[in-house]
């Protein structure tokens, strides 16, 4: 039941309203075609449909619920909160009288000839989320959801071809195949107005709905006591950020918090393009940069699991170029002068080297050694069209250290994003969507922002000099906005929103579980989340990192990226803190710990 919930919520989530005029959707005589049943696959529909969630917009949605009940109002001659037949189809001088006349009949769900309030904004509601969803289903725009269409998209979401199908035969009322929108319409409207729940207790739940999860300024979150958390102590997260607001140190930001099943924190604050005066929004996209490398990560170890990866085995296996890796040998003469020796590699760098980071790689612009200079010289990540120019650029290298003797921050899970290339036989790109994003319904998680969905995008912003921001270069983060761009940095090169991250950690927190699927087994995350440097391995005493993330005392797993995001998967707490802002190169303009702070000092 649950599963089938948030499918279709998030299936109307993914779509935009537009195009059919009510008069086409509603002018159509009522279809003579057999009834639609009460329940699919064993799922009560009506259950379903109680959740009327059609925007994550949410208060687009509230504002909606409003603006159907004033138009009701005004149409309300004498009164006396009812519509007649007469009153409505015959005086409501809005529309055409067949539309009029379409609208009253979808809204009589009861057929007394009398339409409430409620049941007319009920009625209006869902005919504006069918709407949404079957345009978005329409691949082909011909006005017609074929079969073909509806279960490949009803799958991606409900990841049950079978119930896809069954959905597809109750929604196809004349069983020819395809789904006419104004058909797709009346049937769905007669499927979501089945149930036992009147119109007035629906739009109630829908109001509860929706005051609930609203995202406004200054809003306590909903639930957190619920939850084990103090909601004031977790409403000091807005003026703190405020805070850094007034000083200059921020333009805008988001933050998340979950604690189970149940989303517990809920902020934005400032504004995405304080330029273009654009507020920050909850589906705002950010450049998440190196928090795109537990996603990474993640790929790889759903190849290690299918037996396609050995997580020991030698790179070279994948990536013949890197089979004689040499390492470069500073040594300081008698004479104060500086040589440079290349030595072979004492063995050879393993999957499991990428993945923590102790491959001996380096990245070039966090250091000023000669590896790091030759990095900067070839380009590397800088002007590679390809993972596969990476690669070959850094076959011609000498690394920095030994494989396996050191942790260094590096290239590694470029080189992994490489390695997942070969091994799938697929672009990084496309592995991750279909393996990754898809399945857990990542909509807005990209390595090149689509058109559409460029105007959400955040502006990154840069310091000034003067302790300020200000808009930075838009040549930085030029790849996230190319349409052209096939270099998928697997290290750095991804696009996401909060809640699609949100998502992606809530996956991990099950360990490996979300809704109706598994990405990974439990003994792999727990794997992924286990400190994978032993004594023998140089680095900062006390740094703990496993496969993809760093690993504190309380074995809360996390990392970051470059313009400041950050999460937290905490699995003895149940607890995920995500932090969005958007300021590259960060500095002192890190943050992300403060609200951090502020979360688990509201933990009861």
């Amino acid at each position: 039941m649950r599963i089938f919930e948030e499918a279709w919520f998030w299936l109307r989530c993914m779509v935009v309203v537009s195009g059919i005029s009510a008069q086409a959707v509603y002018a159509q005589p009522p279809s003579p075609a057999r009834s639609t049943p009460s329940k699919v696959g064993g799922v009560a529909v009506a259950d379903v449909l109680q959740r009327l969630g059609a925007k994550l917009e949410r208060g687009t949605a509230s504002k909606e619920l409003d603006d159907y009940s004033n138009h009701f109002d005004r149409t309300d001659l004498n009164r006396d909160g009812k519509h007649t037949r007469e009153e409505y189809v015959d005086k409501g001088g809005y529309m055409t009288p067949e539309a009029r006349a379409g609208i009253f009949r979808a809204a009589d769900g009861n057929a007394d000839g009398v339409v409430t309030q409620a049941e007319y904004v009920l009625n209006r509601i869902i005919t504006d989320e069918a709407k949404a969803i079957v345009q978005g289903m329409d691949d082909d725009e011909d006005g017609l959801v074929e079969r073909a269409e509806f279960v490949k998209h009803a799958t991606k979401l409900l990841s049950d071809h079978e119930l896809a199908v069954q959905v597809f035969s109750a929604l196809d009322a004349n069983a020819d195949g395809g789904i006419p929108i104004p058909e797709y319409l009346r049937v769905w409207g007669q499927w979501a107005r089945a149930g036992q729940k009147s119109a007035e207790e629906r739009i109630a739940a829908r109001r509860a709905e929706l005051a609930e999860f609203a995202n406004k300024p200054g809003q306590k979150p909903a639930q957190p006591a619920a939850a084990g958390l103090d909601a004031d102590k977790l409403a000091m997260i807005l003026p703190a950020m405020e805070r850094r607001i007034e000083e200059g140190k921020l333009v805008g930001g988001l933050g998340l918090v979950a604690r189970g099943d149940q989303i517990v924190y809920a902020g934005t604050w400032g504004q995405r393009d304080r330029e273009k005066q654009l507020p920050m929004t909850d589906d705002t996209i950010f450049r998440i940069y190196s928090m795109s490398k537990p996603v990474t990560s993640v790929a790889a170890m759903i190849l290690v699991e299918e037996g396609k990866l050995g997580l020991d085995a030698p790179i070279s296996q994948y990536l013949p170029e890197m089979a004689e890796t040499m390492v470069l040998v500073e040594t300081t003469g008698d004479d104060g002068e500086t040589r440079y020796e290349e030595v072979p590699a004492e063995r050879a760098i393993t999957v499991r080297d990428l993945l923590r980071h102790t491959s001996g790689f380096t990245y070039g612009f966090f250091g000023n050694s000669e590896v790091d200079k030759r990095y900067r010289s070839a380009g590397v990540l800088i002007t590679d069209r390809t993972l596969e120019d990476t690669v070959k650029k850094l076959s011609r290298i000498p690394l920095k250290h030994q494989p396996g003797s050191r942790w260094h921050y590096s290239v590694s899970t470029d080189v992994l994003g490489r390695v997942i290339e070969v091994a799938s036989g697929q672009s990084l790109d496309q592995f991750l969507r279909k393996r990754i994003f898809e399945p857990l319904g990542m909509e807005d998680t990209f390595f090149t922002v689509p058109q559409n969905k460029l105007p959400r995008l955040a502006q990154m912003y840069a310091p000034n000099g003067n302790g300020g921001l200000e808009p930075a270069n838009a040549m930085s983060s030029r790849r996230f906005v190319d349409s052209s761009n096939r270099f998928y940095s697997g290290g750095g090169g991804l696009c996401s929103t909060a809640s699609d991250y949100l998502t992606f950690c809530r996956m991990l927190l099950n360990e490996g579980k979300f809704d109706g699927g598994r990405i990974l087994r439990p003994e792999t995350v727990r794997l992924m989340r286990t400190n994978q440097l032993d004594d023998g391995i140089q680095g900062s005493p006390g740094f703990q990192f496993g496969l993809g993330f760093s690993i504190d005392k309380d074995g809360v797993y996390s990392w970051g990226g470059a313009a400041g995001t950050r999460f937290w998967i905490d699995p003895k707490n149940k607890l995920i803190t995500i932090y969005m802002v958007q300021i590259n190169p960060t500095g002192p303009f890190a943050f992300g710990g403060e609200m951090k702070k502020l979360v688990y000092a509201s933990m009861q």
